[in-house]
């Protein structure tokens, strides 16, 4: 809400935040169902493959940078 204070949304902005409001209660009815249906190890695994291959596109970016 601090932002609300920064800038004043528009009529379009308003009608955007109380379509997503109405998209959090179904978000979290298919977290938990998800949760409930998945192993664990599968979870772990794929959210560290994505963490390894997010660090590396990062050390490929930063080294290509400096070398450039």
């Amino acid at each position: 809400m601090p932002w609300l204070l920064l800038a004043r949304p528009t009529g379009q902005v308003w009608i955007l935040m109380g379509i997503c409001l109405l998209a959090i209660p179904s978000g979290v009815w298919l977290g938990w169902r998800l949760h409930e249906k998945l192993d664990q190890r599968q979870m772990y695994r794929a959210s560290y493959s994505l963490l390894i291959l997010t660090a590396l596109k990062l050390l490929w970016d930063g080294v290509s940078g400096y070398l450039a």
